[in-house]
């Protein structure tokens, strides 16, 4: 029997690039795509990112190279530069996990998305990261970042930073700390298991008016689609 030889997987056919092809149309904004931007073959995307492409290249000095140019400069949380009801998706992969106000970002994509647009989101399944052992956001964290604005929250994250995940430092909880701010902004702000995140995208749901589309996990990542009604 002959053997069947399987094709390695490429990023025209990674679950990203598959869901892109189905709800992707129109012209829509990437937010943070770094060096991997989702391949919308049917679409025309323009990228943002709250950093500039010298502070990115800083950041990300092993794929300083293949980073994506930017168009311009936006938080997910504000989007200041995008009009109401003018984008047909927004792209948001591996972004909200760091998000000082998430529920600000639900709220601005909704903002800036035409009716029956698409949120195409994926945020990265705890349990299969470094941040294994940290606690799930619960939902009433998210609710008083909202309410009160992320600054009271930022010292809680960098401590469960040092605390998880900084073991390097050894037992030195101050040394531990000093670490968590050296890697200040690469630090996930929030963490979800697929459990907790479908928990937030049902309240987002109700709050907004969003409707799921899909969602599958993929690696470790779980991809989302929301459909702006």
């Amino acid at each position: 029997m002959p053997q069947v030889l399987k094709r390695p997987a490429t990023r025209h056919s990674s679950p990203r690039t598959k869901l892109a092809r189905k709800y992707l149309t129109g012209t829509g904004i990437e937010i943070g795509a770094l060096a991997r931007p989702v391949i919308a073959p049917l679409a025309e995307v323009i990228y943002y990112d709250r950093s500039t492409e010298a502070e990115l290249a800083a950041l990300y000095p092993h794929v300083a190279d293949r980073l994506k140019p930017l168009d311009g400069i936006a938080a997910l949380e504000s989007l200041e530069p995008i009009e109401n009801e003018t984008q047909d998706f927004v792209i948001a992969c591996r972004v909200l996990e760091y998000s000082g106000n998430v529920l600000a970002a639900f709220h601005t994509m909704h903002r800036v998305l035409k009716p029956g647009g698409h949120a195409f989101l994926s945020v990265t399944d705890k349990r299969l990261t470094a941040d294994c052992h940290r606690p799930v956001t619960p939902l009433g964290h998210l609710a008083a970042d909202f309410v009160h604005g992320p600054g009271g929250s930022w010292t809680g994250h960098l401590e469960e930073w040092a605390t998880f995940i900084e073991h390097g430092a050894g037992d030195d909880p101050e040394e531990r700390l000093q670490l968590a701010l050296h890697h200040a902004q690469r630090i996930r702000q929030h963490v979800w298991t697929p459990h907790a995140w479908m928990e937030l995208l049902s309240e987002v749901q109700r709050g907004l008016g969003f409707e799921l589309q899909c969602w599958q996990i993929a690696r470790n990542e779980i991809l989302t689609i929301l459909l702006k009604a």
